[in-house]
């Protein structure tokens, strides 16, 4: 699982991404142009992947940096 792996499945389909980390559900869900992201009951809106990626929104870590720990990972 890579970056560019994650980046190119929502954005070429279009469609939400899920997958588990630190034992919480997470997803990827790409609307109207930007992308709401989620870990566990928090919520996050990003206007475009560079930000989602970089965010530190799971325990002070970005997306980059969980990308080896997560499990899960599939459209849905």
């Amino acid at each position: 699982m890579t970056y560019k792996q994650i980046q190119e499945d929502v954005i070429t389909t279009q469609s939400c991404y899920t997958f588990d980390y630190n034992g919480k559900p997470c997803g990827i869900d790409p609307v109207d142009g930007t992308f709401n992201l989620w870990y566990g009951d928090a919520d996050y809106n990003f206007p475009n992947m560079k930000e989602l990626f970089e965010a530190r929104v799971f325990d002070g870590k970005s997306l980059k940096e969980i990308i080896g720990s997560i499990k899960n990972y599939g459209e849905g």
